[in-house]
């Protein structure tokens, strides 16, 4: 049995990567976090002797060697927010010859990673981060499309969540911590400064219809203008379903950037539940957007835009979905490489 740990195995995105791992027969679950009560409930709803929960909690000093006593053979990280969490949980892995996988979208978190990479190499682990949508499925999404271009000058992203949709806290206090803070961005083949929540503008979404967009801050803004040396443009933007929220955050960042509020994030506890208040204004329907401008290969003008629409509150399911393919590939044996990198086209 290949024994798999997810620590906040019963979060937002916990549960579903739980329960699809739960599916797979060589895999020995262990549902891991803070609260033993949440984790063994969804033991329960599981129905299968290949599953345990346990508490384990990150921040102890004992997590290293709680860790290895446990004797797994990957950990997946899903207890964000990961804008300013160290790299505990990761270096624990390595020192315990665990493979590691987390779902950061936070910027900053994931381009420090690398500076592990040494390490992982020396102990044969493989530590992936941003197993998630971002990076990891819009840069498969790119690579997919690669090939129709001779060369791609501008990318822009967008997700849009349903406002129905399911959402943790922790997620919440994630897309606060962008409001009203600068935002580096490639734009026009330089670096310019956008502003969290701000820049605002209408998308037309294929069966969402028009939303309004916010820019935020992603790893994607580093990762592909270096992946992608001909490209002149990078930028992500989000859109909540319905503008009432949409200037909420807007007015958060203005907020923010006159210094009336110093941390959006400690917010999160009641704007998740003022959320919850209006989300009869919503549906649970989301989408995303990858627009790619460029040349093709006769160097004729070429737009492509990629487009996921995620009905009937599906859309948290998709930021999972990474880290379950890299999972069931390492229990399969199927990836041989070691060391510390973002999820950048490894599926």
């Amino acid at each position: 049995m290949y024994r798999i740990l997810v620590l906040g195995g019963y979060g937002n995105f916990g549960a579903r990567i739980s329960k699809s791992l739960a599916a797979v027969p060589n895999i020995y679950l262990l549902i891991a976090g803070r609260n033993l009560d949440k984790a063994n409930k969804l033991i329960a709803e599981l129905n299968s002797n290949r599953h345990a929960g346990l508490t384990l909690d990150q921040d102890s000093d004992q997590f290293t060697k709680e860790l290895d006593d446990l004797d797994i053979d990957c950990l997946i990280h899903t207890s964000g927010p990961y804008q300013g969490l160290s790299y505990t949980v990761a270096e624990a892995c390595v020192n315990t010859n665990t493979h590691y996988i987390d779902l950061s979208d936070g910027r900053k978190f994931v381009e420090g990673f690398t500076k592990l990479n040494k390490i992982a190499k020396e102990k044969n682990v493989l530590l992936v981060t941003g197993a998630s949508t971002l990076p990891g499925l819009s840069s498969a999404v790119i690579k997919k499309f690669r090939e129709e271009f001779e060369t791609i000058e501008s990318i822009r992203i967008c997700i849009s969540p349903g406002n129905k949709a399911p959402r943790g806290e922790s997620t919440i206090a994630a897309v606060l911590s962008y409001c009203g803070k600068p935002i580096k961005s490639f734009i026009d083949g330089k670096w310019q400064t956008l502003y969290g929540w701000q820049d605002l503008h209408f998308h037309d979404f294929p069966k969402l219809g028009k939303r309004l967009l916010g820019a935020c801050e992603v790893p994607d803004l580093d990762i592909l203008p270096e992946k992608y040396p001909a490209v002149k443009t990078v930028i992500f933007h989000a859109a909540l379903e319905t503008i009432l929220s949409q200037l909420a955050f807007w007015l958060m960042a203005v907020l923010s950037r006159s210094g009336l509020v110093d941390n959006p994030s400690k917010y999160a506890g009641a704007i998740t539940k003022l959320g919850e208040l209006v989300d009869f204004m919503g549906t649970p329907d989301g989408g995303m957007f990858i627009k790619l401008i460029g040349r093709d290969n006769k160097n004729c003008f070429k737009e492509l835009t990629w487009y996921l629409t995620a009905l009937n509150a599906h859309g948290p399911e998709i930021p999972t979905i990474p880290a379950i393919v890299l999972a069931k590939k390492l229990a399969k044996n199927e990836i041989s490489i070691s060391g510390a990198m973002s999820c950048l086209v490894l599926f």
